[in-house]
């Protein structure tokens, strides 16, 4: 019908054909197109009245129900029930209730602020996936790149257990002009003059891992998309240490920066973070964006027009042992793992692999997990996945709140 209307636009735009036959069927589309939009029109009021049939229960009533299902003799032994066995407290100032509703946001007002300011400032939504490679002979990683690089990574990390890498084998062939390289060494006195000297430093992309030296700062200043990224050094006991540690480590690295002549607004911009996460996929998620709303603030800090909302973090899954008997059972975890950074905000996802005995294979599966959650679940349609959440948000302040308390202390 749809189509016969678009041939009756072509007889001549706004006429109505001559033909009885060719009229009635004009009229007979229009018809049709009236009744559609009448129809999408009714389902769509339809639903929005649904929410009208149920009767918004208040934070009080829904601790109330919750009260009257718990088996003790006296309202105290209750309460004390609640308090103990209901809220969880994973951390020290942190605490997760049974419930949240609407409510719940209402003093947190300016997470949506800084969700909008994300996603309009965001230029691209997805991750890169990302394959570590231990360098221990430069030749060995370099294959073991270019094998990687053609079976589906968009990057590479190389982490070097000696003192300085050796860039012509180990770079023959590979250019962070064309891929995002990644670096961890205990020094980068080779490297970066290196890079500077074969490739145009304009177009490098990667980055350095824990720079020390003014050298790699004014080197990373140059290069819009190599960065320099700060790590813990060692497992923190909780994630407010962790963020704290995160952040301390380059604010000091900024101060000693400064004191050498480099400024602010242009240093800040190239420097990104690099995370882990663990098991607790809620406390994650969280952690990892109130990473990147703590760290625009401390820019703001720095300087009041610097926007570092889009601060590039890379986030490495963790992985968890597997028993001999069951080599596959920690997909299960690492999959998790991948999610929980993914709704956090990564920019970078690398997966370990789980399959000590069987290093392809370990290592495909760990980049298929990245894959099949970007084209099979689409994740990486979306900025700001855990936006909205009552839970998420809550979490998300509770943290960002515990750590600047701590980092302005």
């Amino acid at each position: 019908m749809l189509i016969f209307h678009g041939m009756c636009k072509l007889i001549g735009k706004n006429k109505i054909p001559k033909n009885k036959f060719l009229k009635s069927m004009y009229f007979l589309s229009i018809l049709t197109r009236i009744h559609t939009f009448a129809l999408v029109y009714s389902q769509t009021t339809t639903r929005l009245m649904l929410f009208e049939d149920f009767a918004f229960i208040t934070p009080k009533e829904w601790k109330e129900l919750i009260l009257k299902t718990i088996k003790a003799e006296t309202e105290a032994e209750k309460q004390q029930f609640y308090e103990k066995k209901l809220i969880q407290k994973p951390e020290p100032g942190l605490e997760i209730t049974p419930f949240y509703t609407p409510d719940s946001l209402c003093e947190l007002e300016y997470l949506k602020g800084f969700h909008r300011l994300w996603t309009q400032t965001r230029q691209t939504t997805g991750w890169m996936n990302v394959q570590a490679i231990v360098v221990e002979n430069e030749q060995t990683a370099n294959f073991q790149a270019k094998n990687v690089l053609a079976k589906g990574a968009d990057a590479i990390l190389f982490t070097n257990s000696i003192q300085e890498y050796s860039c012509t084998h180990l770079l023959d062939g590979l250019s962070p002009v064309q891929m995002p390289l990644y670096f961890k060494a205990a020094s980068y006195e080779t490297l970066l003059p290196f890079l500077k000297q074969t490739y145009d430093t304009t177009s490098l992309m990667g980055g350095v891992v824990d720079p020390t030296d003014a050298q790699t700062a004014a080197f990373c200043q140059q290069t819009p998309y190599f960065r320099m990224l700060f790590q813990t050094d060692s497992q923190p006991e909780s994630l407010v240490t962790e963020l704290v540690t995160l952040l301390q480590k380059a604010m000091i690295f900024v101060d000693r920066m400064q004191e050498a002549g480099h400024k602010p607004h242009t240093l800040l911009p190239h420097i990104s973070f690099m995370a882990t996460t663990d098991n607790r996929y809620f406390l994650q998620i969280a952690k990892l964006r109130a990473l990147r709303l703590l760290w625009w603030q401390i820019g703001r800090l720095y300087d009041p027009t610097l926007n570092l909302v889009d601060v590039f973090v890379f986030v490495t899954v963790q992985a968890v042992p597997a028993a001999a008997d069951e080599p596959y059972k920690s997909l299960i975890s690492n999959t998790t793992q991948a999610m929980s950074a993914i709704i956090g905000g990564c920019d970078a996802l690398s997966v370990v692999s789980t399959l000590p005995t069987d290093t392809d294979l370990g290592n495909r599966i760990a980049r298929n997990v990245s894959v099949i959650l970007k084209e099979e679940s689409y994740l990486d349609t979306v900025t700001d996945l855990g936006a909205g959440s009552y839970l998420i948000e809550n979490l998300t302040h509770q943290l960002a709140k515990a750590a600047w308390e701590r980092l302005s202390s």
